[in-house]
């Protein structure tokens, strides 16, 4: 230990005490491993056997063979954002609470099939150009970005102004769990559903997707209590 000036009351001594971090041992064969590098990075292995080497080697494998299938879901998903369906299963549900969807804007031709509204805007409408009257609104907006700012921030806080101004009567909402973000915190005064496990959207050609994030519904309207009987089988409702 080192003395050191007190700069409190100038004359009584105080000392540093110079702690070593705690010894490592490999998490293979047990044995004490070297100093960590000056870099702060701390080893796992000591490599002194062909098992701890091994062990090193798979490790690295695999995190890099994660971080290549994680990378490659995302550019999937952004390519193909404007193309994702959402399972029917899902859709009866809305239903069940809405009766008629009479409005999609963020749709297409082919997951209008699916969703069956009287009326849904694509990519050549844009219906984020429109003013959305309608008495029931069905919204699974594109997870892509414009620019850098995320389209569900955009079409979240269109319906919200439709909402608000009485324009839409009753809605439901698809978004990602992002919790994170300013656009999501403004959802929180409407019932949500936190689906539990990962829903499998598909494309155009019937190829099957997992989100990468969590997925939640949110329902606008005056039928919470329906809300929360309905989609309760698909996670938690608050």
């Amino acid at each position: 230990m080192l003395p050191c000036p007190d700069l409190r009351s100038g004359d009584i001594p105080c000392y540093i005490y110079l702690m070593k971090p705690p010894p490592a041992y490999c998490a293979t064969c047990g044995k004490l491993l070297p100093i960590p590098h000056r870099t702060g990075r701390k080893p796992r292995y000591c490599f002194r056997s062909g098992a701890c080497r091994q062990k090193a080697y798979r490790r690295r494998v695999k995190a890099k063979r994660s971080a290549k299938l994680q990378r490659d879901r995302l550019i999937h998903l952004q390519q193909d954002s404007f193309e994702w369906y959402t399972p029917q299963k899902y859709l009866r549900a809305v239903r069940a609470i809405l009766g008629e969807i009479e409005l999609d804007p963020a749709s297409s031709v082919q997951a209008n099939r699916i969703v069956k509204a009287a009326i849904f805007y694509d990519l050549t409408t844009d219906g984020l150009t429109k003013t959305w009257k309608a008495r029931t609104v069905w919204l699974n907006p594109p997870y892509c970005k414009q620019g850098n700012t995320s389209n569900q921030a955009i079409w979240t806080a269109k319906l919200l102004r439709e909402y608000k101004a009485r324009n839409v009567k009753e809605a439901i909402l698809l978004v990602t769990s992002a919790t994170e973000t300013t656009w999501f915190h403004r959802l929180y005064p409407y019932p949500m559903c936190f689906v539990k496990g990962r829903i499998q959207f598909t494309t155009p050609t019937g190829k099957k997707g997992g989100a990468t994030k969590g997925s939640i519904f949110v329902y606008m309207g005056t039928k919470p209590e329906r809300f929360r009987q309905v989609f309760g089988r698909f996670g938690v409702v608050k």
